[in-house]
């Protein structure tokens, strides 16, 4: 997998190339420098995944997607940040961004994270993980049987799951996955559904029959 990143500052850029590192995964960090300096990186280095700090200066980040997308609208942008600033990832997230990944994480669930956005997903981390999930959900009534279309297959399956009593640990090993892989999936379950524990999502997967 490649990444590319955009931080702000030098010194973070690097550390996160060097997490990815410990991971087996190729990155590389660049300064920003315009949407034309940026289309050719993107040609030439050709990354599945994009890290964008939205407080780059210069840099706006729908203008940046669409010339990600522009380039391979299959590959997914993230915004990186510490904090959420208020508006800001609600901007970020309706300009096309894929999620928010934050950086006070630990490095495990950060390359979770990543993989999963790599992978497609939306995701969003962080303790404000309500602002994504208003962005995502929109006009979907919460924990409606609607909802249930937010999520992807393999989190259709954990929701069943944890419906049905398991702990991470467990399904992680029903389903041949690394516990904090399924610890990342059911973030994003909550965020997607707007709930924000496994007693809220057991009687959500009951009532849209993803239980038993």
């Amino acid at each position: 997998m490649n990444v590319l990143v955009i931080h702000r500052s030098p010194v973070v850029a690097q550390g996160i190339c060097l997490v990815l590192k410990t991971a087996a995964i190729n990155s590389h960090s660049i300064d920003w420098d315009g949407l034309l300096a940026f289309a050719d990186i993107l040609e030439s280095f050709k990354p599945d995944v994009v890290l964008v700090d939205p407080h780059v200066k210069g840099l706006d980040t729908g203008s940046a997607v669409k010339t990600v997308n522009a380039s391979n609208n299959r590959t997914p942008v993230g915004v990186i940040m510490i904090d959420q600033t208020p508006g800001l990832l609600e901007r970020a997230v309706a300009s096309g961004a894929n999620g928010f990944i934050s950086l006070s994480m630990s490095k495990e669930d950060f390359i979770n994270s990543l993989r999963l956005l790599a992978a497609g997903q939306v995701v969003a981390t962080g303790a404000d993980v309500t602002t994504l999930a208003h962005v995502a959900i929109a006009d979907t009534e919460p924990y409606s049987a609607e909802s249930v279309r937010l999520l992807s297959r393999r989190e259709v399956q954990i929701a069943g799951l944890i419906a049905d009593g398991g702990s991470n640990k467990k399904i992680a090993s029903q389903l041949d996955l690394a516990e904090g892989t399924v610890k990342v999936h059911v973030r994003n379950i909550f965020v997607k559904l707007g709930i924000s524990n496994r007693s809220e999502l057991t009687s959500f997967a009951i009532r849209s029959g993803l239980s038993g």
